[in-house]
């Protein structure tokens, strides 16, 4: 797989006990609140910067006032264990890895990076160019250095940046990524 030169922030609403899924996702069952249903399940979700995001290419513009980013501790290999969160394989990331420009004034620190993929390389984005879902979406999660904890960035609407790569399917391997792929049929359905 390689990697599209995609970047895009999300802001993150946390939803507690609610059942909510993308319309991709197959272990949804017949109880599944998809994106336009989000907001009975949650209020919260009925804004108009929600997930999923459609980039709509015809409709962006340049923005001078965004800076290129810059990325610290990202190339430092690190040991982690890689969990199933109950929606998707998660990794824990070092705080030393490091992101700032765009519009993050002030620098963020890595928390964790997840997955959303397709069955057999099929659509599996939570978020789509055009119309468009790719076969996997990476995300990394991140918060702002003054935080301790996930749990107390989400209480600052600017808290938290997702880094968001699209992916699509290759001939060729990348053996940058063979410690996530050879883990991912090792990990057992949360408890």
């Amino acid at each position: 797989m390689y990697l599209l030169i995609s970047f895009f922030f999300a802001i993150i609403v946390k939803i507690q006990g609610a059942d909510w899924c993308y319309q991709s996702q197959v272990t949804c069952g017949g109880n599944c609140t998809g994106p336009d249903g989000w907001a009975t399940v949650a209020g919260a979700c009925g804004g108009r910067a929600q997930s999923p995001i459609n980039i709509m290419t015809r409709r962006t513009l340049p923005d001078g006032r965004l800076t290129p980013f810059t990325f610290t501790g990202y190339q430092e290999a690190f040991h982690s264990i890689i969990t199933n969160n109950g929606h998707t394989v998660q990794v824990d990331l070092p705080s030393t890895a490091k992101v700032q420009g765009g519009d993050l004034a002030v620098p963020y620190k890595a928390v964790q990076l997840h997955l959303h993929w397709g069955k057999d390389g099929g659509p599996g984005s939570e978020h789509t160019i055009d119309g468009e879902q790719y076969p996997m979406e990476l995300h990394i999660v991140n918060i702002k250095e003054e935080y301790n904890s996930l749990a107390e960035a989400l209480k600052d609407p600017a808290g938290v940046g997702v880094l968001g790569f699209f992916y699509e399917e290759s001939g060729s391997s990348n053996k940058k990524y063979d410690a996530i792929v050879n883990a991912l049929n090792t990990i057992k359905h949360p408890t």
